[in-house]
């Protein structure tokens, strides 16, 4: 890899971050990000990947990470952008192995976050250690929505959609 190019989980760590501070259209700040010239062109794909991904699954994510902490403990917004991309490549990323999705996130928090690593890792651990299929939560955080958003759905739609 060209060491003047930037790694693509610290692009996509930042255009979440941008995402989640800024009121901008995701598809606007990834543009914003991706046509910068120390992105290497061939991380495009995957990069995407993890940004629209881990928006369009939001709100389960978040539930995962807040309810495998001690005492639904606060997460600041950088170390919570790293355990939205490390949680999404864990639990829907088949290409990316368990454990390259941790070290990398993990080494990825030593540059942005050094003293929250080994909370990162924690997290991570228990979060690829989790069976979705028999995950007791609300269909609403399973199908990341807001919950009034999946009320209307189910009342307009019915819940077999």
């Amino acid at each position: 890899m060209n060491k003047n190019k930037r790694d693509n989980r610290y692009v996509s760590y930042e255009i979440i971050c941008d995402f989640l501070a800024a009121n901008k259209k995701l598809s606007l700040v990834i543009d914003e990000h991706l046509t910068k010239k120390d992105v290497d062109l061939n991380n495009i794909p995957f990069v995407t990947e993890i940004c629209y991904g881990v928006i369009r699954y939001y709100f389960f994510l978040e539930y995962l990470i807040i309810s495998s902490t001690a005492n639904n403990k606060k997460i600041k917004p950088d170390v919570l952008s790293l355990l939205l991309i490390g949680s999404y490549q864990l639990l829907f990323m088949n290409s990316v192995p368990s454990y390259a999705a941790i070290n990398t996130t993990v080494n990825l928090c030593k540059i942005i976050s050094v003293h929250n690593y080994k909370f990162v890792n924690a997290i991570l651990r228990k979060i690829s250690e989790i069976n979705l299929k028999t995950l007791n939560i609300p269909q609403y955080i399973k199908e990341s929505f807001p919950e009034y958003i999946y009320n209307i759905y189910v009342r307009d739609f019915g819940k077999k959609y």
